[in-house]
């Protein structure tokens, strides 16, 4: 699911058939990350109540993810055509360069942040709901560069999706972010090398 592989295919079909590899790219790349955000929102519920919490943190979580998969694919469609190490290499300068700006630091703060959960009654189903848009929100505004990065892999996608799962799981769960947003630029940046090099 590359620029490339949508030479062949129609805009229709590239949407058709992007839209649920973009879904299973977000649960199976973004969810690691928020695990402790899901033990949260268990343990600051009552037992009766834990299961229907924490599908509703999941299902908005990955919905919001999901409204990311159309601009992405658009994106995609509208490089159709182009050298596929190419465009990966420019997508992983702009995740290096995105993971030293202060959005990106905010952004990986609002992944952090917790949220006082009313125990019984509406307010508790809003404020799961808006824990998890919370969290969402702050983990595309981080994250977004390295999904596209990802997504426009020509070959070995799956490969390459569990190595930015890792990374993305480190950053999200290390004690110590700046560090780890310091050696995850310099691995997209010579990553990117890379496809540029065999490019040319």
């Amino acid at each position: 699911m590359s620029p490339g592989a949508a030479n062949g295919g129609s805009a229709s079909v590239g949407l058709t058939g992007w839209i649920p590899v973009w879904l299973a790219m977000t649960v199976a790349m973004t969810l690691p990350g928020e695990l402790p955000a899901a033990q949260y929102v268990a343990t600051n519920t009552f037992c009766r109540n834990r299961t229907s919490a924490v599908a509703i943190f999941v299902g908005v979580y990955v919905l919001l993810w999901l409204s990311c998969g159309l601009p992405a694919t658009l994106l995609l469609a509208a490089l159709r055509g182009l050298p596929g190490g190419v465009v990966v290499a420019a997508a992983l300068l702009a995740a290096a360069f995105w993971e030293l700006t202060p959005l990106k630091r905010r952004a990986l703060n609002r992944c952090h942040r917790g949220e006082a959960l009313p125990p019984t009654g509406a307010g508790r189903l809003a404020g799961v709901a808006r824990f998890g848009w919370r969290n969402a929100s702050g983990c595309i505004a981080s994250c977004s560069p390295a999904m596209l990065a990802a997504f426009v892999v020509p070959v070995a996608q799956p490969l390459a999706m569990a190595g930015f799962t890792v990374v993305m799981t480190y950053e999200r769960l290390t004690r110590r972010p700046r560090t780890a947003r310091r050696r995850i630029t310099v691995s997209y940046l010579a990553i990117a090398a890379v496809f540029v090099l065999v490019a040319l």
